[in-house]
This record gives structure tokens, C-alpha cells and sequence, in this order.
């Protein structure tokens, strides 16, 4: 992953519908984005510290994963940086968003912590045992995908601007 300086990280089960929205989202996001060099793709399934080595190595991380924050089902929401770990500290939600504050924890141990975070978040409407995602969740994937290119663009943008105010 030397070059990939953006780590696109979907977390969830697809075996409990809604909770796999972040997986989902990143197969697509890979089918479309896949051939940009900057950026890395990962599956990160219900999540582990065997990511860490990963976020450790980019520069901007974007997570994307069901999130309940008492909206409407396929309401996307976003967190950055430091309101992602006080969303997760205060509203326990499932188990791999404390696996993800947790391995964030390790990450920023390590001092390797990226320095941009993203979470884009969907709120659920039917997490059980089942595939596919509710019609509210299979309609929020365009917006999840824009708003994932937006942050790409923009981190892109500031990269070659801070390069050529270098160079200059």
C-alpha cells in the first residue's frame, strides 16, 4: 500500500442486512475507484486489530458503516477526527464501532493516526439475519458514494496544493 495515501474502510456483517452497508459500499466504490493509485479498498468485516497496520500507513482514512444516530433509515451522516471517538465513547452502538474506537486507540498509540478521519455513517432500518440491504439503505449508495468521492477530491485538491507550495 506505499502509494495509497487514502484508506476507503467498509465495516459491517452482510450476513444481517442493513449492517452490511459499509461493505457493500466499498465493493462499489472499488469497482469505480479501484484503478487510482492514492487510494486503498478494505473489507474490514466486523473489524480487528489486524487493521491497524493499515490505518497506520495512510494518510486520511474514510470509514463507512451503519450507524445508529436516531434518524431515519438511510439518513447518511458524517463524523471527522476527534467527533468520531466522542460519538463512539458516548453512544455505544455495536460491537465493531467499539472495535473501531478501539483499534483508532492503538492506531494513535502508535502515533501513526491518519490525519484525516471520516466516518459516513447510515442509520439502519433492519439489522437480523438476511442479505441484501432495506430499499432505505440500497437508496442512501449514491449519496454514500458522492460524499466519499467529495473527501477524496478535496484531500487530492490539498495534496497537490501543499506540493506546489512546496516547490514553489
Amino acid at each position: 500500500m506505499a502509494e495509497a495515501i487514502t484508506l476507503i474502510m467498509g465495516i459491517g456483517n452482510i450476513i444481517q442486512k442493513d449492517e452490511g452497508i459499509g461493505v457493500v459500499a466499498v465493493r462499489q466504490l472499488q469497482q469505480h475507484l479501484g484503478h487510482l493509485e492514492h487510494l486503498h479498498f478494505v473489507d474490514g468485516g466486523t473489524i480487528g486489530f489486524a487493521l491497524a497496520p493499515l490505518v497506520e500507513q495512510c494518510r486520511q482514512l474514510i470509514v463507512i458503516d451503519a450507524t445508529r444516530f436516531k434518524a431515519t433509515p438511510g439518513t447518511v451522516g458524517v463524523w471527522h477526527n476527534e467527533e468520531i471517538d466522542a460519538r463512539f465513547r458516548s453512544q455505544r452502538g455495536s460491537v465493531h464501532e467499539l472495535g473501531l474506537l478501539d483499534m483508532l486507540d492503538m492506531v494513535r498509540l502508535s502515533g501513526q493516526i491518519p490525519e484525516q478521519r471520516v466516518l459516513i455513517g447510515v442509520e439502519p432500518q433492519l439489522i437480523e439475519m438476511g442479505e441484501g440491504l432495506t430499499e432505505p439503505l440500497q437508496a442512501a449508495l449514491p449519496e454514500i458514494m458522492d460524499k466519499t468521492v467529495a473527501y477524496i477530491d478535496q484531500w487530492h485538491a490539498e495534496d497537490h496544493a501543499g506540493f506546489l507550495k512546496q516547490e514553489a
